[in-house]
């Protein structure tokens, strides 16, 4: 089982981390190493998890090992720095294990690449607001072209007035 079980695990696309209950790297597999940007676990060796996250996410990942300490597993996105520097957006679930006492021993985290997905919203984000942009400028000339039309008309309808004026005055003077 537990050869059917690494090969599940070496085979994934997802990375799949091991800490123990102080952080440090019980297992890795080869999708985590990539993102890591590491050869293997060993290169984990006396290293601590979270110097993979740069400062802004350690206060999430400080709130989500609290919950797990009460024994719940929690789903959460993260900036994840590799070894040499490139940083990745990614999506993190994580559930604790637990030893033979039912005793929280550490935590099994699976990490999915997102980085592409992000970077597509924030494409689509500046596209929607330069398209709400033109939209909002857009309206803004058709409100324009609208007043000059309608003081054109007020133009025109006085106008027609003053001629109507004009001919009914002929008329009269002329019977």
């Amino acid at each position: 089982n537990e050869a059917k079980y690494r090969s599940l695990s070496e085979s994934a696309n997802t990375g799949i981390w091991q800490v123990n209950k102080e952080g440090y790297t019980e297992y890795v597999n080869p999708a985590m190493c990539r993102l890591l940007e590491i050869n293997s676990e060993e290169d984990l060796a006396g290293v601590h998890y979270t110097a993979f996250y740069p400062e802004e996410s350690l206060e999430i990942i400080r709130q989500e090992n609290y919950k797990r300490l009460s024994g719940k597993s929690s789903a959460y996105e993260l900036v994840l720095t590799g070894k040499m520097g490139t940083q990745r957006n990614i999506l993190v679930s994580a559930s604790p294990l637990f030893d033979e006492n039912r005793e929280i021993n550490g935590t099994i985290v699976s990490v999915i690449d997102i980085t592409l997905r992000k970077k597509a919203e924030q494409e689509l984000k500046v596209y929607r607001e330069h398209l709400e942009q033109l939209v909002k400028e857009r309206t803004e000339e058709l409100h324009l072209a609208n007043e000059e039309m309608i003081t054109a008309n007020k133009e025109l309808i006085y106008q027609r007035e003053e001629l109507q004026t004009a001919l009914d005055e002929l008329n009269s003077a002329n019977p």
